[in-house]
């Protein structure tokens, strides 16, 4: 793994709040025209809040890039995040991530959010903190074969699903281009509910602090409804709901369905920019039938469209229902680079025995760890599951 390069001694104090939280290291790499770029390496704890909006700027409409993903997030959260500054004040790249140590002292960095694995960021971390293994999570399929190629001794695995709708200019567009069951069924679901609910009926979008928190719990209690009707365990536990509470009120976008003022059926997205992520959708198991959850999807596609934006991403775990709302399958993946071959033997061994998720279920509850067993062999996440 490479060195990072000498000290120097400028630093933007204005993005973090203490001095001795502060590393500034030259950039190997960085174009001569840019003498005052520099790596900063702090706690996310000391980031200003104008730190963290030059962070998400430089994020663009990649919310894995983003504070908010890393350190609000994530869980575990990061605790310590590495950027590049232009030397004009912005943020040009950022790394979040967590030090831990595995087996015997061994050190170890785990990335949390999407990160460059060529850039300067990922160089400096690597040569100052000189860790056994590093793992780059969320990695798209170029990204994860820059990976390789930079770390030829590494490991891939799957991750996460992500299916990725291309929103056209017009919902008429968008509904031209689904299959043509599709296109019939989901202008009846609407008509179907019109007539069910009549003036009972109404679609609400909220954005931000327009969202309370009594909307945002309906939401997700309907989800966990729904993922035990289908005996699945949500994501959602009560310390997960508040940690991300502030991402709702800063950038979130609930789309509500009501039969009579009362939450039917919704999604809950998060905004980036120019793109879109779904990270919980749900509607009351009783109103299978209706297809309420289906409506409150295509509504708040239509709804992105007026707005202007350009993707929507289905996150967390494969359904049917994504690839038939237009959805494009990417994988993404997570690979974990070592600083030695007899290291990348030990983690295959230890990998392969599936030692990691066995000490795991010692840690859950009788509930979850009868879940964790009967998937144990293959690979889901619920976490926002229709």
């Amino acid at each position: 793994m490479p060195a990072a390069g000498p000290p120097v001694n400028h630093a933007p104090s204005a993005l973090v709040d203490t001095e001795p939280e502060r590393e500034r290291v030259a950039i190997h790499g960085v174009a001569a025209s840019s003498p005052q770029a520099s790596i900063h390496d702090a706690a996310v704890s000391g980031l200003t809040a104008d730190a963290r909006v030059a962070i998400d700027r430089a994020a663009g409409d990649d919310w894995f890039r983003s504070a908010s993903f890393a350190a609000t997030y994530a869980v575990p959260r990061a605790e310590r995040v590495c950027f590049l500054t232009d030397g004009r004040g912005g943020i040009a790249d950022a790394c979040f991530y967590r030090e831990t140590r595995r087996w015997r002292g061994l050190p170890e960095i785990h990335v949390l959010g999407r990160t460059l694995p060529a850039g300067a960021v990922i160089r400096h971390l690597t040569g100052a903190r000189r860790p056994g293994l590093i793992h780059f999570p969320w990695l798209t399929e170029v990204e994860m074969q820059t990976a390789r190629a930079l770390h030829p001794i590494c490991s891939v695995r799957p991750g996460a699903e992500d299916f990725l709708i291309e929103l056209p200019s017009s919902p008429e567009l968008y509904l031209q281009r689904l299959g043509r069951k599709t296109r019939k069924h989901l202008p009846y679901y609407l008509r179907r509910l019109q007539r069910e609910w009549g003036d009972g009926l109404e679609f609400s979008a909220r954005f931000g602090s327009g969202v309370t928190r009594e909307l945002y719990e309906g939401l997700l209690d309907l989800n966990r409804q729904r993922m035990r009707q289908r005996r699945r365990e949500s994501g959602w536990r009560n310390g997960i709901v508040e940690q991300r509470w502030p991402i709702v009120r800063e950038r979130g976008l609930l789309f509500g369905v009501y039969c009579r003022e009362k939450l039917a059926a919704g999604t809950l997205s998060f905004l980036q920019g120019k793109e879109a992520y779904l990270i919980a959708i749900a509607h009351h198991p009783e109103l299978d039938a209706l297809n309420p959850g289906s409506v409150a999807l295509w509504l708040t596609i239509q709804h992105l469209i007026g707005g202007g934006f350009r993707r929507f991403h289905l996150m967390w775990g494969e359904a049917a229902y994504k690839i038939q709302l237009g959805g494009r399958f990417e994988q993404l993946y997570t690979v974990t680079a070592f600083s030695n071959t007899a290291l990348a033997a030990v983690w295959r061994a230890w990998d392969c025995l599936r030692i990691p998720a066995w000490m795991a279920l010692g840690r859950k509850s009788a509930r979850r760890l009868a879940w964790e067993i009967a998937r144990m062999g293959r690979t889901e996440s619920a976490d926002g599951a229709y």
